[in-house]
């Protein structure tokens, strides 16, 4: 049975190498593929405990989404609902939080009441990443996780090689 704090410390810390190795093999090759392989290794990290569910595009009552939101069912009487508890925001290189991103996250600790929102993104080409300055409820609130490719990996060669299995992909889904 895993706690919030386990779930926490899975999608701050955890997650980041098993998501940097997808795509070092090119498993990750662009936005959508990053929220299929967060999905999977966040579905395979918490197994078949029936107090946790993961729900993909979740909008807030003001029509902002966010990729995913980690729901918690709720205990006593309303057994079979679920409170949101973390809610995550994925990005392809984003080297820093755009406004639209920080409210879609706000409005999921407000109005979703979620515990805690996490900004997640996968910088493939060396670029720094700016680090957001939080204001006092945000700074307990928001993480930032950054996914790259290690240093030992010539990102010229790893994008050209990117760009040639998508072009493959692509001519395979038109006859």
């Amino acid at each position: 049975m895993k706690t919030l704090n386990d779930i926490e410390r899975f999608v701050g810390k955890r997650i980041v190498s098993e998501l940097e190795t997808d795509l070092r093999e090119f498993r990750i090759l662009k936005e959508a593929d990053l929220q299929s392989s967060f999905y999977f290794h966040l579905r395979r990290f918490l197994k078949d405990d029936v107090r946790w569910r993961i729900y993909s595009e979740k909008s807030t009552p003001h029509g902002n989404y966010v990729d995913l939101v980690v729901s918690q069912r709720s205990k006593g009487r309303h057994f079979n609902r679920y409170k949101p508890r973390l809610a995550i925001e994925l990005k392809w290189q984003r080297i820093r939080i755009s406004s639209k991103d920080r409210k879609s996250l706000r409005m999921a600790v407000q109005k979703l009441r979620a515990k805690r929102v996490y900004f997640v993104t996968v910088i493939h080409n060396g670029s720094p990443y700016q680090p957001t300055d939080k204001d006092e409820k945000e700074k307990y609130k928001l993480k930032e996780v950054i996914i790259r490719l290690d240093d030992s990996i010539d990102h010229r060669t790893w994008f050209n090689e990117r760009e040639r299995i998508k072009r493959m992909k692509d001519l395979s889904a038109h006859p």
